[in-house]
This record gives C-alpha cells, sequence and structure tokens, in this order.
C-alpha cells in the first residue's frame, strides 16, 4: 500500500495514512518498484568482510549509541552508513527549500531535507534552469545543487519517527516533482507510473527507503499527485550482515537515483533550443572577434626598406642583383667632393649601384657623378675604370653611360 500527497488535497501533516481514491481505487505502486528492489539488494564491494569487519561494525553500534541527539547522528553514523560518496559536491544538508513553488496552498513551511544529493549547476543548460527554475532549483544560492531526488530524514533517539516519515514524504513529492518537470519539458506531461526519486528515514538504528512517483490527479483538472511506497526497511544495529544489507541499499540507491538525475537532464538539455547569435558569448564566439595586431619589425632599416621598395618595372629592372655576389645593403657612396677610392675587382665581382644603397645608412648621391678623367688618373686607376664601365655595360646600363 502506498502513502500519498496531494497538491489541491493534502492529507493532514499530522497523520500520515493509506490512501484510496474516491471510488474505492488503492493508489497504485511505481510498476518498477520491483526493479528498485533489485538495485538495492546488490552487494558492494566495499562492505565486503575483507574490508568491512566486524570491527567496524562495533564502532558504527557504539556511534550510535553515543549519538543522543540528531545532529550527532548526521555527523558520526550517517557517514559510516554512506561510505565514499564519491563528489562531496553531490551531496548537501540544511538548505531551505526556498526557491520552489509550494507543494499545496502555502501552508507548509519549507522542505529542508538532514541531507540530499542532486546535480552541479554546471550541468544544465541556463535555458533548462529558467524554464524550470521553480520547480528543480531549491534555493536562490545559485551554487548550490538543483534538481535533488534523493533525500535522508534523520530523528535523535528521542525524535518522532512518524514526524521523520511526513518530512520524508513531503521531500519526496518535490523530488518526484522536479523530475516530472525534467521529463516533461518542452512536450506535455506524462505519467508512465514509474518512481525516480528515493527517500528515507534512520530513526534508532532502523532504515527505511521508500519510492516515490507521480500520479494522475484524483478530479479531472487538478494538477497531479504524488505517492511514497516503502521499498524495504534493515535494523542496521542488529548484526553485521543486516547493516551490510541495509547500507549496499542506501549506496546503490544514491547511485541509481543519480543515473535517473542524469539521464533526465541530459534528455532536457537535448531539447532546449540553441542560444542565439546575439546572446551567444562562447569562447568560439570571441575568439572570431579577436583581430591580432599586426607583427611589428625589430629592424628599422628592414622597416623602411620595405615601404621605401621600387614597384615600377623599371626599378625593378635596375635593383636586379648579380647571380654571383650581391653588394652589401651598407656600400658607402661616394659623396661629390670626395675622390672615390677604387681598387681593381676580380672578373666576377660587380661594384655596388645606386639603386643598392641603403636609404636608412646613407643618402643617394646626385645623378651625375664627377669621376676623374682618363689623363688625371693613374694607369691602375684608369684601369679599374675601364672594368668598371665594362662591368656596368654587361648589366644593360650603358644607357645611363651614353646619356
Amino acid at each position: 500500500m502506498a502513502l500519498a500527497t496531494f497538491v489541491n488535497d493534502v492529507l493532514p501533516p499530522e497523520e500520515i495514512r493509506n490512501y484510496e481514491y474516491p471510488n474505492g481505487d488503492e493508489l497504485p505502486e511505481p510498476e518498477n518498484i520491483d526493479d528498485i528492489k533489485r538495485v538495492l539488494e546488490q552487494p558492494r564491494k566495499s562492505l565486503s568482510p575483507s574490508r568491512f569487519s566486524k570491527e567496524e561494525f562495533k564502532k558504527f553500534k557504539r556511534a550510535d549509541a553515543h549519538a543522543t541527539k540528531e545532529s550527532r547522528v548526521v555527523a558520526t553514523v550517517i557517514p559510516i552508513i554512506e561510505g565514499d560518496a564519491g563528489d562531496p559536491r553531490g551531496v548537501a544538508s540544511d538548505v531551505a527549500f526556498s526557491n520552489l513553488d509550494h507543494l499545496t496552498d502555502g501552508s507548509l513551511v519549507c522542505a529542508k531535507p538532514d541531507l540530499y544529493y542532486g546535480a552541479r549547476p554546471e550541468q544544465w543548460k541556463k535555458e533548462v534552469r529558467e524554464a524550470l527554475s521553480n520547480f528543480i532549483v531549491p534555493s536562490t544560492q545559485d551554487d548550490l545543487l538543483i534538481a535533488p531526488n534523493n533525500f535522508l530524514e534523520v530523528k535523535g533517539p528521542d525524535g518522532s519517527l512518524s514526524v521523520a516519515t511526513r518530512q520524508a514524504t513531503y521531500n519526496a513529492a518535490l523530488g518526484s516533482r522536479a523530475l516530472h518537470a525534467l521529463q516533461s519539458y518542452g512536450m506535455e506531461q506524462i505519467h508512465d507510473n514509474k518512481a525516480y526519486t528515493l527517500t528515507w528515514t534512520y530513526h534508532g538504528g532502523h532504515l527505511k527507503a521508500y519510492a516515490s512517483h507521480p500520479i494522475p490527479p484524483s478530479t479531472p483538472g487538478m494538477q497531479s499527485g504524488y505517492a511514497m511506497t516503502q521499498v524495504n526497511s534493515w535494523s542496521l544495529t542488529g548484526n553485521v550482515d543486516i547493516f551490510r544489507q541495509g547500507a549496499a541499499a542506501y549506496r546503490n540507491g544514491r547511485d541509481w537515483a543519480k543515473l535517473q538525475r542524469d539521464q533526465a537532464i541530459a534528455q532536457a538539455n537535448k531539447i532546449a533550443p540553441m542560444p542565439t547569435a546575439t546572446t551567444d558569448t562562447s569562447e568560439d564566439e570571441l575568439s572570431l572577434e579577436f583581430a591580432h595586431p599586426p607583427k611589428r619589425s625589430r629592424s628599422p632599416e628592414k622597416h623602411d626598406s620595405t615601404m621605401n621598395a621600387p614597384t615600377t618595372a623599371k626599378a625593378s629592372k635596375i635593383t636586379k642583383t648579380s647571380t654571383t655576389t650581391k653588394a652589401s645593403a651598407t656600400t658607402k657612396i661616394p659623396r661629390d667632393n670626395e675622390t672615390p677610392k677604387i681598387t681593381k675587382a676580380p672578373a666576377t665581382t660587380k661594384p655596388p649601384r645606386d639603386s643598392e644603397a641603403s636609404p636608412a645608412t646613407a643618402k643617394p648621391p646626385p645623378r651625375q657623378r664627377s669621376l676623374p678623367r682618363d689623363s688625371e688618373a693613374s694607369p691602375a686607376t684608369a684601369k679599374g675604370l675601364r672594368d668598371n664601365e665594362d662591368a656596368h655595360d654587361s648589366e644593360g646600363l650603358h644607357d645611363n653611360k651614353g646619356s
């Protein structure tokens, strides 16, 4: 038999009782209840005799006996049952679910589970979070877990089991609504009569597991209801074998709930619309808008020579270099009032020309150069001049000589 709470027809908080529809029908159990039971019954290697010994069990019993307050149970007993929870950011506690829409008429206080498991905010697309915020985001603090679907309520030895059960029912209904909203995102609401949410109670050494699932409204036009069905229970302080079974069920249930949650998130993210180009600030888009500045040259001479390079065909012909030996860009050009010092060069060596001088190192000479006449030059000098004239003729510069 299942326990139920409806959005507009809520069972009294002080009394949880078996529910029947007005026509006498009982609440249906979730279709996957047997599958959930099989998952919870699977053994865990971390609880094998070689890893969780009888000595470890004695420590658990002592911790439970010394925990006289609810806070001590949460701090010292539950961690032994929970074991290694993996990512510590996947579990939270002491958070009021103040951002969710009221499950009833607003007369109930916000839920505040002792522990709950949910999804980290970065798993979601922004569009999904915004559209379903009041159903899946429990708190306005945006770095807390979203869409919780696994809960634990704890009471100390003097606490009330009935209160813990009502709180568990309330938590589970909020979790079932969150998963149902995710599964129905972008489509019509469906009721597959399956549970995707678990809730647990721990009181006086006893651990109970419940599954919660949405059910169609009792009256047409009303909102959906949520039914809670007990899956199993374990007296953990009885013996080490029962402890291993109960702790394994809790850890298996935690993993199973995460799987259901991740699948619902992936489905909603897939349906969510793609962001528009005007609002997309992804890294790829920003990289397309960025333009690298032009590379600066370290050599001013190189920059000047590039800027002053000849652009006409005639200039290109003048600056053509010999295939044997290039003249240095820093060759000194004689001024008008200086007598050039000329030495006899090998036949394959070409003297530097006016166009090969670097504008960064010397001023260009005047177009008419005064050269020594043959009669004024020494025999060696005259011979060098004739050799230079022959070299210029061979490069097609006789037009300049003739002029």
